[in-house]
């Protein structure tokens, strides 16, 4: 059941939706097949689908709606209770398990979740790691095939990023790395993917953006970073970088990369603080 739900993806409100008819359908045919034949299990079904889509609350409610159907079916086909307190009971027993059932998935969801936003994000930074970013490189690599849109991409550094660690310590600098990823993030569009490849070296994935637009792009980053306050005075916070725009993709997510990367290693060979494009016409 959760291998199947995890890969349906819904929004909540389509997956409550979902789930509402889905109740209806179960409620149907639990009443057409008569008390006699246990039908409980099957409310699952309706419960799930909120649970692992729609959350906890909806979940719960789901759950309370479905004990009290599956009493008042079994009651409408003429099912007897020789005590009250039978009724209540059985009505409490099955609640108690749509509730449980509902919990488990509900937190396995969060769970799963959890797990695989570790999988995808660098620890320290806070955003894409090196394998999810070339993950999302090469499916953007294939939408641009696919459409013929441009791409760009940004490879950068912090310069004299070894200073800041010599002279002030480990701690100073991955302090220094955050408020950079941070400054990343907040320069760039919600389309675009930040990532951190390794050490002081960050990527911007530009989907849909020609030359023109990166190279405005990344000198709103520049202006950006420029304002993250220095980890001391004598070392101004300051970054190189090769940004690469793409009118036909390349062959691979990693020659996109090397051809990014060989641009920075120009910008930091000419001066540093600067950037260094160049248009891969494929």
């Amino acid at each position: 059941m959760t291998l199947l739900l995890s890969r349906q993806p819904l929004s909540p409100r389509l997956a409550l939706s979902l789930s509402v008819l889905l109740l209806l359908g179960v409620a149907v045919i639990d009443y057409y097949t008569g008390f006699e034949f246990s039908f409980a299990i099957f409310y699952l079904i309706p419960i799930s689908v909120a649970a692992w889509y729609a959350g906890r609350f909806p979940s719960f409610a789901l759950s309370v709606v479905s004990a009290v159907t599956t009493l008042v079916t079994d009651l409408l086909n003429g099912k007897h209770y020789s005590n009250n307190a039978f009724l209540v009971w059985d009505l409490l027993a099955k609640l108690a398990f749509f509730l449980v059932v509902s919990h488990v998935l509900v937190s396995l969801h969060g769970s799963m979740d959890k797990i695989r936003n570790l999988a995808q994000t660098d620890d320290l930074t806070g955003v894409s790691n090196r394998r999810h970013f070339v993950e999302v490189c090469a499916a953007e690599l294939e939408r641009t095939r696919r459409y013929g849109h441009p791409l760009s991409l940004a490879y950068l550094d912090v310069d004299d990023f070894k200073e800041v660690n010599d002279r002030l310590g480990h701690a100073a600098g991955d302090r220094l790395l955050r408020q950079v990823a941070s400054a990343l993030v907040g320069s760039v569009r919600a389309s675009d993917t930040v990532g951190r490849l390794g050490g002081d070296e960050f990527a911007i994935l530009f989907p849909e953006t020609g030359r023109d637009r990166a190279i405005e792009a990344a000198m709103k980053v520049r202006r950006r970073l420029s304002e993250v306050a220095p980890a001391e005075p004598s070392l101004p916070l300051c970054c190189s970088i090769g940004l690469i725009a793409c009118n036909r993709p390349p062959a691979s997510v990693d020659e996109l990369i090397k051809e990014a990367d060989g641009l920075l290693y120009e910008a930091k060979t000419s001066g540093k603080d600067r950037v260094v494009d160049r248009v891969l016409r494929g």
